[in-house]
């Protein structure tokens, strides 16, 4: 058996206990291996050393590597056609990850996209199936059926051949390998590795063969130490609407945040940060209403009706949405809105997407910015935007907004303009694919 250690590098996967493997590459093997490697990263990727704090598991791409080159495959493709096979777990109607994979290839002549469903979830999901037609269209994809890492991977490989495609883009899972093994073997094809939004550690980033596409100047910057062919690609949403807004005095203020239960904590009950605590905070003043939208579970909404109720605060007055389609379409009618990012797991998409309405913003950042996360935040935004850390500064912040609301929506829209417009992500996006 030979083990693989993991790279003494800051930002690397550190693996408890090691990933160990054979490596006599006949098919079952391979096929433990591709499948042993999901179960590692799921089982170690939120560790508390990992999570929010590594990117990287450059032993795991090592062996991929190694494999490719141990277990040959005739890359026979002759002509490539203008075509971006864009190669996913999975993608979802909500989910930063998802969009922008659905964004980012805007660009390319023609996009068809493979889905491994590599822990076989979706291969029949009736609504996954009407979401792709919907928004892909029905020729355009293709779920691979249910089978073993090994048989996935052999699909995908067919398929690759099949289209002969100019590019192949990765936006797998943290936890999926073949997608990344099926991208090593087309070297003739221009190949992208897009760096999960979430930022966790992933199974190919740390690759060199690929051209490496990052969310944010923080994460760019870990990349290129690493990889030259690293590029920032600003988050950005496929419509322009740039509206500043004003107060409106006679209607109730909104605070507005977005995201599904992992962004929150709910479990801490004493902490600053617990979610029931802060929307019972910002609900204390009777002219404040707030908005969630993202899945919350059943049990993270009792927790916030019962803090409510031991406040003598109208559960009313708390707004639970879901997912929901468009959160420009919904909260460009709610007026004196404040929006305030997930935290402390932030989301970026959703922050671009309030910009681009006009919406000032409160966003949640530690004062000593010791993860990931929060040096993403950092670096996605500027001088004008608010910073909260404490219950005062939170509130303090919601009152400085109200004491000049068109400033601070100027300020937003001004941010979005500057940084997040669809006419700069499309003039980046060409730089990288031409």
């Amino acid at each position: 058996m030979r083990n693989y250690q993991y790279y003494e590098n800051s930002n690397d996967f550190e693996m408890e206990p090691p990933f160990n493997f054979d490596f006599e590459l006949y098919d079952d093997n391979l096929n433990l291996l591709l499948t042993n490697m999901v179960n590692h990263v799921l089982t170690n990727m939120y560790s508390p050393i990992n999570y929010d704090r590594k990117l990287y598991c450059s032993s795991l791409d090592e062996i991929l590597l190694r494999v490719r080159d141990n277990y040959p495959i005739v890359d026979d493709i002759k002509k490539l056609d203008d075509i971006n096979v864009v190669l996913c777990t999975d993608l979802h109607w909500v989910g930063g990850h998802s969009r922008i994979a659905m964004t980012f290839n805007s660009n390319a002549t023609r996009n068809y996209y493979i889905l491994t469903d590599i822990l076989n979830q979706n291969y029949s999901d009736l609504e996954k199936i009407n979401f792709l037609n919907k928004s892909i269209g029905k020729d355009n994809y293709y779920i691979l059926p249910n089978g073993t890492p090994l048989e996935k991977f052999n699909m995908i490989i067919n398929e690759i051949k099949k289209i002969s495609p100019r590019y192949l883009s990765c936006f797998n899972h943290q936890f999926d390998p073949i997608c990344i093994l099926a991208t090593l073997y087309f070297k003739k094809c221009k190949r992208f590795f897009y760096h999960h939004c979430d930022h966790t550690v992933s199974i190919g980033a740390s690759i060199k063969e690929f051209i490496h596409i990052d969310t944010n100047d923080y994460v760019n910057s870990i990349c290129r130490s690493n990889i030259s062919d690293s590029f920032t690609l600003p988050l950005s949403i496929p419509m322009d609407v740039q509206l500043k807004q004003k107060l409106e005095p006679a209607l109730p203020i909104s605070f507005v945040s977005v995201g599904a239960h992992h962004k929150y904590d709910f479990l801490n009950v004493n902490s600053t940060l617990y979610y029931p605590k802060i929307i019972t905070l910002l609900l204390s003043n009777s002219n404040t209403i707030f908005f969630h939208a993202g899945e919350l579970f059943t049990k993270d909404l009792e927790k916030i009706y019962n803090m409510l109720d031991i406040h003598e605060i109208s559960c009313a007055r708390f707004n639970y949405l879901g997912n929901i389609n468009s959160l420009q379409d919904y909260f460009l009618k709610i007026p004196n809105k404040i929006f305030i990012p997930s935290f402390p797991k932030g989301g970026g998409l959703a922050f671009v997407e309030f910009l681009s309405i006009g919406t000032p913003v409160l966003l949640y950042m530690p004062s000593n910015c010791d993860t990931i996360s929060s040096k993403s935040s950092a670096s996605l935004v500027n001088s004008s935007v608010l910073l909260w850390e404490t219950h005062n500064e939170l509130i303090e912040g919601g009152n400085k907004i109200l004491s000049d609301y068109l400033l601070y929506s100027k300020n937003s829209l001004d941010l979005y303009i500057k940084k997040y417009s669809y006419n700069i992500y499309k003039f980046y996006l060409n730089k990288i694919f031409n």
